[in-house]
């Protein structure tokens, strides 16, 4: 698949997640502080794990977009994909307000689905377009999956 698109695109597509992602841990700072104070379920990372894997993941997923967003694909197509990834990268951003600021953990797991739901939709019209560049978004799709079963965890345990 051929790429077209300047550096300041691409520093746009693959920076914007991690600096969202940047903002809102910025907002849930206190919240995550506090964090080691709750029950946690079995295999559990370390929570000095957690942001070196959204930094890597949100710089993964910010290519995947590029890519897409570049790809000489139909519009149309790439219209679809890149909505469902922004709508999927809004749910995201919002998470860690609802279980880290205002500890709402039913909620937080409930958005984590929806979350969940979005993101395997993302990654499947992505591979429709560019079987290599859905494999940009696996890894954050497992980590969605550890995230849902650590987020059910805690609202069951707390």
């Amino acid at each position: 698949m051929k790429r077209k698109g300047s550096i300041l695109s691409a520093a746009f597509w693959i920076l914007t997640p991690l600096v969202l992602g940047g903002l809102t841990a910025l907002l849930c700072r206190d919240g995550m502080a506090q964090f080691h104070l709750l029950n946690k379920p079995p295999f559990s990372p370390p929570a000095w794990l957690f942001g070196p894997v959204w930094t890597v993941l949100y710089l993964m997923m910010g290519l995947a977009s590029w890519r897409i967003r570049c790809s000489e694909v139909a519009r149309d197509e790439k219209s679809a994909a890149l909505e469902i990834y922004w709508l999927q990268l809004l749910l995201n951003l919002i998470w860690p307000l609802i279980f880290f600021r205002l500890k709402y953990y039913l909620a937080a797991m409930l958005w984590l689905g929806a979350l969940w739901i979005a993101a395997e939709i993302c990654l499947v019209r992505f591979y429709r377009l560019d079987h290599r560049t859905a494999l940009l978004l696996l890894p954050y799709q497992l980590w969605l999956s550890l995230a849902l079963y650590l987020s059910t965890g805690i609202f069951v345990l707390n």
